[in-house]
């Protein structure tokens, strides 16, 4: 794999993560475009790590107050009402994370659909669909105390849905959140919060791989191409929280649905051309 297309990879994928519109669609498709018939497992450790640390390193604040929130207690009623509201929100992610784990552990076991194209584009289809639902079925201004363990638990079996290529873990969070009447903020925060053990599980998986296949034939070229692609996924992973926050707030989910059945359409073309 050229340094170029390493570094297309890793903003990709950093960027693509948070949107609502599959990074592992993306992924296929570069690496498709590109004439690489497999993954470099070394390298989707190295953006899988540079994304965590991007998740941790912009979200400092909302992880620090996530921490304290159950443990603090404020001694006027306004702080004791926002810790709360922080408690709830730890419960709810704490919850989600559970069968996300859980469900993210089929990624490898489905990965061999990632390089069929007309898969690809049905779940790309699947994706935008969902992500109009939400948008058109229900709006709400709700917190996480408006939300259940079965919530949490349903939001976690979502969330893993991104095991399917052209299914984003962000876009079914975010659009079950707002089915069940969240605001757009809350929704968008614990996407990104739920991506941590979701990375997590990804580079133990990376780990795995690794140790199985080896690490094959490596040049200087190739370990720059990695490194590159690292840092370019920690500047998308940031560009990516940014514009799913900003965008949501402004436009709601649908500018991010037709993008995901223009993909879906792009991705059709590409089969019927290389058929």
């Amino acid at each position: 794999m050229s340094i170029i297309t390493c570094i297309f990879y890793g903003f990709l994928s950093g960027i693509a993560e948070f949107l609502p519109v599959s990074s592992r669609a993306h992924q296929s498709l570069l690496l498709y475009l590109s004439g690489k018939m497999t993954r470099d497992p070394f390298l989707d450790l190295l953006v899988h790590i540079a994304v965590l640390f991007a998740i941790l390193f912009f979200n400092k604040a909302t992880l620090s107050r996530l921490r304290v929130g159950e443990r603090r207690r404020s001694g006027h009623r306004q702080g004791r009402l926002r810790m709360q509201k922080i408690a709830y929100d730890s419960r709810l992610i704490r919850t989600a994370s559970v069968p996300l784990i859980i469900g993210s552990m089929t990624y490898g076991a489905l990965m061999r659909y990632e390089r069929n194209l007309v898969v690809l584009a049905v779940f790309l289809i699947l994706n935008g669909i969902i992500l109009l639902i939400a948008e058109h079925v229900r709006h709400g201004n709700a917190d996480a105390s408006t939300m259940s363990g079965l919530d949490g638990i349903v939001m976690g079996i979502c969330g893993s849905m991104a095991s399917f290529p052209g299914i984003s873990r962000t876009g079914m969070i975010t659009s079950y959140a707002v089915l069940r009447g969240a605001a757009y903020h809350h929704a968008s925060n614990w996407a990104v919060v739920l991506a941590i053990p979701a990375m997590a599980v990804a580079i133990i998986m990376d780990v795995v791989s690794i140790i199985s296949v080896g690490f094959g034939f490596v040049t200087f070229s190739l370990i720059a191409g990695y490194f590159l692609g690292a840092v370019a996924a920690f500047g998308g992973t940031y560009i990516g929280i940014t514009f799913l926050r900003t965008i949501l707030n402004r436009s709601g989910l649908s500018g991010f649905a037709y993008y995901s059945l223009g993909a879906a359409l792009f991705t059709f073309i590409l089969y019927l051309i290389v058929w």
